[in-house]
């Protein structure tokens, strides 16, 4: 049985990232349609609608409780770190689009990395700081291609309906 701040980090866990993921898809989805142009090459192509990055976002949550529940903590630990690198990697991309004068409204990353670190204490992981490094770098490359995955098949999905 786990203890009660592992159903606390898991609860907290989960909570943020709805609420993040509510953000990006009412804030971001818009603003990268309206912004699109002034983006680099790389990044003009991403389009999705509400529906696809709804289902992305139910199968990453599915993901992060199926890791909580049938995984040692340690792998939730690393779960948590890997979506502080995309919170990370939100910040960042703030910084630099203000830089470039049209700023993406991720605001939820500059509040939520903190709590997101902050939850790694309410979970009980035993192993060795070389056990949580492996595992938040597992998570963290889980979590790039899973993404990089669902936002193939979503991609194809919508190509076959046409």
């Amino acid at each position: 049985m786990e203890s009660v701040s592992f159903w606390l980090a898991l609860f907290g866990f989960l909570l943020m990232f709805g609420i993040h993921e509510f953000e990006e898809a009412t804030r971001v989805l818009p603003w990268l349609e309206r912004n699109r142009d002034r983006l680099p090459a790389p990044f003009r192509h991403l389009r999705l609608s509400a529906k696809q990055f709804w289902f992305i976002a139910a199968e990453e949550a599915l993901l992060i409780i199926l890791v909580a529940l049938l995984l040692d903590p340690v792998w939730l630990a690393g779960a948590v770190i890997a979506y502080a690198v995309h919170l990370l990697v939100h910040v960042v991309q703030i910084l630099v689009t203000a830089r470039w004068g049209f700023t993406i409204p991720v605001w939820t990353a500059v509040i939520e990395l903190p709590v997101m670190l902050n939850l790694l204490f309410l979970l009980p992981t035993r192993q060795g700081d070389t056990t949580l490094l492996f595992t938040s770098l597992v998570m963290t490359g889980v979590m790039v291609v899973n993404l990089l995955v669902m936002h193939f098949l979503v991609r194809v999905s919508a190509q076959a309906k046409n």
